[in-house]
């Protein structure tokens, strides 16, 4: 090879990487939102994962038992959050409290070892958990017996428990019923960790409660550590052992639950309202860091910095409302929502922060956004996604954009906490929290949470488990949401209605690749019911993206020409379906080789089931979240009762629950209603609601 073609090969070989370096910067461009770049910058510079801390470390820096004084005035939680929301400029703040259950508090709880040593083993001074909750007062000493996990008798043959105390790795109920009212012990010890991963972090105490027997003498409970648990069972298991409880508790009759209530006032052109709830309060007596003052302590935040970018003229006044709510998680939030039930129909949408700042590297975990349930179709989940997936891509290292530099690229990190990336899912409908309250008033809702969480519920569950960074980053997916579902209006309308389609052909997508691959992967035997159900699959999809296409009308409710448009978007969109279910079909012709089956063969008993619509009956303004039968349960039972509002059938609702949270016998749907029907908890009828009665 000559020279010159060599100084060419190398001269392009130069060219082609300096091209490339330049267009390194280009290859994975920033996600667009809702907001302009120059609006998501300035709320990532104000929100501050710092003072979410500083609120963290206020409230529950440590764990520790309440003030007396306390039940009896304004709890100090209370007091704070109050404080910090007049600071900050919000509006209405003020303390409704509701009538609680009697209070549990705990003076003293020592549990010492006698023999074969003299020794403290745990004190509820040290850590409040170890006395377990609901505890009677009592002083005894008595020799420990191991039954193992003491839930059954055949843990405790050839064991005399009467005036004993259990030493035990199960949990406290069936101990209690076991060891307490069957054989008589006095007391429990119980390593038990609800966690279930005692061996990772082996000091830590699971937080637990004890119901006192119903017959008999009150006894009391501790809970050790795995550490501590451990060391004691093997010394019980080499020799008798001989402990002493020595505890003092009280119980106050008279206490209240406190909710906490602030807004940001809207510009008057509408009554509807936006609500952020966060629980200040589990319970009274426990209190934990990242469940949930790390919630409480991002809305405070979140309330602050859209308050002061308001005021700077940066972000305008919303239309609505802005709500902030601090409860008792449930307990606050459900007679909050009972005594306010002419603020429901105002209720744009509502959303939950509960767990969110947490630490990567300690809890190896990720924020999750919980949709909406299917019940719920809203494009409120849209909204919110998009700024979890700028937050993500824009705060994660991309080998694609090293030609910038190994970094962010729109950095939102406090300078408190860490560099680490963010990282999250977007996943179905969840219902363990706060905002479950709002779906029970029919309320779209959203809902935050870092999971897994590897303390919480535990004496471990303090600051250092969180993360400025990530507070920031919760702080900041607060502020932009809020702003786009404050202002929006019928200018809005078709960015909402267009990015939700968007979304929507996403999702539809994946669930056509769902149900192709789950003809493909079906046994022969099983072939024809997969293929059934994976055209269901595909019909309710559509049928739910449609309704969360239209439900932008709700921006501007009695604006004939907003629903209109909805409604063109939304049958553009549905176009596509006939295609889907045609492809559903052939995969099956080819796959199964049963090219004349129709979905006449699915299920028994359709025909009834396709003339009954259950109409459910609420408690007052909120739909119940649970179902006393046998034949659903859990979340299936959750959304059919949340399904039957009268204009469904009972196949319909089938077909529903079973695209949403997989497939369940048309025949269990049946019974199930009939069931509730004899509650009275359902009306049937033979045919559906109208419109109009819906709307009375």
């Amino acid at each position: 090879m000559s020279s010159s073609v060599r100084r060419s090969g190398v001269t392009l070989l130069a060219l082609i990487l300096t091209l490339s370096s330049s267009l390194w910067a280009q290859e994975q461009p920033d996600p667009v939102t809702l907001l302009p770049q120059g609006v998501l910058d300035r709320i990532a510079d104000e929100v501050s994962g710092s003072f979410a801390m500083r609120h963290v470390y206020e409230l529950g820096a440590y764990e520790g038992k309440r003030d007396v004084a306390e039940y009896r005035t304004t709890y100090f939680e209370t007091e704070y959050v109050v404080e910090m929301a007049r600071q900050y400029g919000l509006s209405a703040v003020e303390v409704e409290r509701f009538p609680a259950n009697p209070q549990w508090h705990a003076h003293k709880g020592e549990l010492w070892l006698v023999t074969p040593e003299e020794r403290l083993l745990i004190s509820h001074r040290d850590v409040p958990a170890s006395l377990v909750p609901g505890s009677a007062s009592t002083e005894v000493t008595a020799e420990l017996v191991y039954v193992g996990l003491g839930t059954s008798a055949a843990d405790y043959e050839g064991k005399d428990l009467r005036g004993k105390i259990a030493l035990t790795v199960g949990p406290i109920g069936p101990v209690v019923e076991e060891a307490v009212t069957k054989r008589g012990a006095v007391g429990i010890v119980t390593t038990h960790n609800a966690l279930g991963k005692p061996i990772d972090i082996p000091d830590l105490v699971s937080w637990t409660g004890l119901r006192q027997p119903e017959d008999g003498p009150e006894i009391f409970a501790f809970a050790l550590s795995h550490r501590i648990g451990q060391a004691l069972i093997d010394q019980v298991l080499r020799g008798e052992v001989t402990v002493r409880a020595v505890v003092e508790t009280e119980v106050f009759p008279d206490v209240e639950h406190e909710v906490t209530v602030a807004t940001i006032p809207g510009d008057g052109s509408t009554a509807e309202e936006v609500v952020l709830v966060a629980h200040l309060f589990e319970g009274i007596t426990k209190q934990g860091a990242g469940d949930n003052i790390a919630g409480s302590a991002t809305i405070l935040e979140v309330a602050r910095a859209y308050r002061k970018l308001i005021d700077e003229g940066l972000l305008p006044r919303p239309r609505r409302t802005i709500r902030f709510i601090w409860a008792p998680e449930f307990v606050g939030t459900i007679p909050w929502m009972e005594k306010h039930a002419d603020l429901v129909p105002k209720m744009l949408a509502g959303f939950n922060m509960d767990m969110v700042g947490a630490a990567l590297d300690f809890h190896k975990g990720n924020l999750k956004l919980y949709r909406t349930p299917a019940s719920l179709p809203t494009f409120i989940s849209d909204v919110a996604q998009q700024f979890f997936e700028y937050v993500g891509e824009t705060n994660r290292e991309k080998v694609h954009n090293r030609g910038i530099a190994y970094a962010f690229t729109r950095p939102i990190v406090d300078p408190s906490g860490t560099q680490d990336p963010f990282f999250y899912h977007v996943e179905k409908f969840y219902g363990s929290s706060d905002h479950l309250v709002w779906g029970q008033a029919g309320v779209p809702f959203i809902f935050f949470n870092h999971w897994p969480d590897a303390v919480y519920h535990t004496s471990k569950d303090r600051p250092e488990g969180l993360d400025p960074t990530q507070l920031k980053r919760a702080a900041f997916l607060g502020v932009a949401i809020t702003a786009v579902l404050g202002s929006a209006g019928p200018d809005e309308a078709a960015r909402l209605a267009a990015t939700t389609a968007g979304y929507a052909r996403r999702r539809v997508g994946e669930e056509l690749r769902d149900a192709t691959l789950s003809i493909a992967a079906a046994p022969r035997n099983q072939i024809e019911s997969a293929y059934l159900e994976a055209r269901n699959l595909i019909e309710q999809a559509y049928i739910r993206e449609r309704a969360a296409i239209e439900s932008v009308a709700e921006v501007a409710k009695g604006d004939p020409a907003v629903a209109e448009l909805a409604r063109t978007i939304a049958d553009a969109f549905v176009r596509t379906k006939d295609e889907d279910l045609a492809l559903i079909d052939l995969t099956f012709q080819k796959i199964g080789g049963v090219p004349g089956l129709t979905k006449a063969k699915a299920f028994r008993d359709e025909e009834k089931a396709a003339t009954t619509y259950p109409l459910l009956q609420y408690q007052g303004v909120l739909r119940p979240t649970r179902a006393p039968s046998s034949y659903l349960r859990g979340f299936h039972a959750l959304e059919a009762l949340w399904f039957a509002d009268g204009t469904r059938s009972v196949l319909e609702i089938r077909n529903a629950i079973s695209a949403e949270l997989g497939p369940v016998p048309l025949e269990d749907v049946i019974q199930f209603f009939d069931e509730l029907e004899e509650k009275g908890m359902v009306v049937l009828s033979n045919q559906p609601r109208t419109m109009a009665a819906m709307q009375n």
